[in-house]
């Protein structure tokens, strides 16, 4: 527990310059399924996540995310971050529980302050770093999908971040490692009211490099929102 709270000040206290955002996991039972949500998260920042089942086993989604801090651009602790991705995937459901595997790719940008020795300024302090990258991800998940009150999943979202710009004044870091793989389990819950389509979502995950990397990152995650589930096709196979 005690370790646990140190890695969550850790995460609320510093510029993380990679920020993961929620993990879009729909959990289709069939296709012509469609379900959209929108989320607060934990880095002050809002998602959006969308996600269409074009067929019995193969889905499609997307998400963006921003995220900004409450100082301003001339406050030590500033930072902005946006991004956005689309995946494709593959679904299944048997009798008790419903698997899936997504894999795909997006771009992000952020401008965070802090203290980066890469860039090995002389006078010391912090100074304002703006970058880019784009992320591969593939996304294995498995959990409940046919219950009426409450439903579960359990993700494991690998991602390869590759940063295509690291500067601070004009000058490009040159980062020790570049691409990174984050690994990114994380659990959701929704709760469903009633028969409706609507329901309450919360998500807690974490993220953590597989090599040791210059920046700094979100290793907590946690969020908590509203979506909408429904079918474009007619009324969706009756709830177990």
């Amino acid at each position: 527990m005690k370790r646990f709270l140190i890695i969550l000040l850790i995460a609320t206290s510093c510029a993380p310059v990679y920020v993961p955002n929620a993990r879009n996991a729909p959990m289709f039972k069939e296709g012509g399924e469609m379900q959209l949500n929108a989320q607060l998260s934990g880095t002050r920042g809002y998602e959006a996540q969308a996600g269409v089942a074009v067929s019995n086993h193969v889905g499609i989604i997307s998400n963006i995310a921003y995220a900004k801090s409450s100082s301003t651009t001339e406050d030590d602790d500033y930072f902005r971050h946006s991004f956005f991705e689309g995946g494709i995937g593959y679904f299944d459901n048997s009798e008790k529980f419903a698997f899936e595997v997504y894999a795909g790719y997006g771009k992000g940008r952020g401008t965070v302050d802090g203290d980066f020795e890469i860039f090995d300024d002389p006078d010391g302090g912090e100074v304002r770093v703006r970058s880019r990258y784009q992320r591969f991800f593939i996304q294995p998940a498995i959990g409940s999908n046919h219950r009426r009150i409450f439903n579960w999943t359990g993700v494991l979202r690998m991602s390869v971040v590759d940063f295509t710009s690291f500067t601070s004044d004009g000058v490009e870091a040159d980062l020790n490692a570049d691409p990174v793989l984050f690994i990114e389990p994380a659990f959701i819950g929704k709760l469903n009211f009633g028969q409706t389509g609507i329901y309450a979502n919360f998500q807690a995950g974490l993220s953590f490099p597989r090599q040791e990397i210059d920046f700094d990152y979100e290793p907590v995650f946690v969020s908590i929102g509203l979506g909408v589930r429904f079918s474009l096709l007619g009324k969706p196979k009756t709830e177990e």
